[in-house]
């Protein structure tokens, strides 16, 4: 059974924009994605968040030609059941601490319900909570 992995919009800003530092880290997972070992999994957020950005044409053909790889990704619509795990997981937010943006909080969602194994991404907030009761023990990490 291949490992499902949940990627945040930065991971896939980062690989669409060729970034060299992250590349680094990111080239090893596609290799596994495309090999068959990776199952990967994003939240439908992906796309407003990545066409948001300022890029260069190239770069949006790569965004969709790798969008389109149904064998290897799954796009999760941001249902009832991602949106009330988002609200649960803000809601966890200890006291003392700052409530987790809704963005964040659906990509987090989005690996919980889509029962994935972890969810990469580059966000420090995001890393920092990496297995913690807030995110229902999820592994958070870059790549």
């Amino acid at each position: 059974m291949k490992e499902l992995i949940c990627w945040d919009s930065c991971v896939v800003i980062a690989w669409i924009k060729e970034e060299p530092a992250r590349m680094k880290v990111i080239e090893p997972v596609v290799k596994n994605l495309e090999a068959g070992y990776y199952k990967l999994i994003v939240s439908w957020l992906v796309y407003p968040e990545v066409l948001a950005r300022s890029m260069s044409p190239q770069a949006i053909r790569r965004f969709d030609l790798f969008m389109q790889r149904e064998e290897e990704i799954d796009i999760i619509p941001v249902e009832r059941l991602v949106a009330q795990k988002a609200q649960e997981i803000r809601n966890r937010t200890p006291e003392n601490k700052t409530i987790m943006s809704t963005t964040d909080a659906i990509h987090v969602a989005t690996a919980i319900v889509g029962g994935a194994n972890m969810l990469h991404t580059f966000d420090k907030d995001l890393l920092s909570l990496n297995g913690k009761a807030q995110v229902e023990g999820l592994a958070i990490t870059a790549c």
